[in-house]
């Protein structure tokens, strides 16, 4: 008699980690091809004719303005869409958790009831059901990563004249990979590192991750019968 198997997967737990690829792929894509891009055109710039003497001014300062847009500029943009991404997706897949887990086992409360951002109404609904948390240390990482979003969103990054403007320097002092950077005015705008984006990516993971084995939702598996 030969033998059956069943291939247990669990759907929601496989595209959430899933997402978190896709993520971690589109990002990494589009890193190499800034270096790429910016390969070509200085390239281009450095193989131009010799300038005459009146134009050497506008052929530095198209170098200059080379080394600032592949530099600083176009990392800058990469990485504060790849934050309010990866913040997106945290909060579409904590709400998707908390209607799969009222409606598999009847909860008589939904997300919606609890108050705070995605993460604290999260941690409610967790808590009032006696289900696995948060861990503290996700919850800080998490907080940072809404700090953040937040000054992207609504600031375009800039962390001058802020009300979390002291909070988010603190943070910058403690991070590795998050920097400042001074522009016209004085001005203090964030800049995110890759490894910077990636920790959080993969911190976010993690916690998905251990929250879903302690509330039995995979890993997946085969079945023997």
């Amino acid at each position: 008699m030969g033998i059956c198997m069943k291939i247990r997967i669990n759907w929601f737990r496989h595209e959430t980690f899933g997402a978190f690829e896709e993520l971690r792929r589109h990002f990494l894509l589009l890193h190499a091809q800034i270096a790429d891009a910016s390969n070509i055109e200085k390239y281009i710039l450095v193989t131009k004719p010799a300038p005459r003497e009146v134009d050497y001014d506008d052929y530095l300062s198209e170098l200059r303005e080379h080394e600032r847009h592949f530099g600083e500029v176009m990392p800058r943009i990469l990485g504060f869409s790849f934050v309010v991404m990866l913040y997106s997706e945290v909060e579409f897949r904590f709400k998707g958790l908390c209607r799969k887990l009222q409606k598999e086992r009847r909860l008589p409360l939904a997300l919606n009831r609890f108050s705070g951002d995605i993460k604290e109404k999260t941690q409610g609904f967790l808590r009032a059901f006696g289900l696995p948390e948060i861990h503290d240390s996700e919850m800080k990482r998490l907080a940072e990563l809404t700090l953040v979003r937040n000054c992207i969103v609504h600031n375009s990054g800039i962390v001058s004249g802020t009300e979390k403007e002291r909070e988010l320097l603190r943070i910058v002092e403690d991070s590795r990979g998050m920097t400042i950077t001074q522009e016209y005015g004085n001005v203090k705008r964030l800049m995110l590192s890759n490894p910077y984006c990636l920790k959080h990516l993969d911190d976010c993971e993690a916690a998905f991750r251990r929250l879903f084995r302690e509330l039995g939702y995979g890993p997946d598996g085969v079945i023997r019968d």
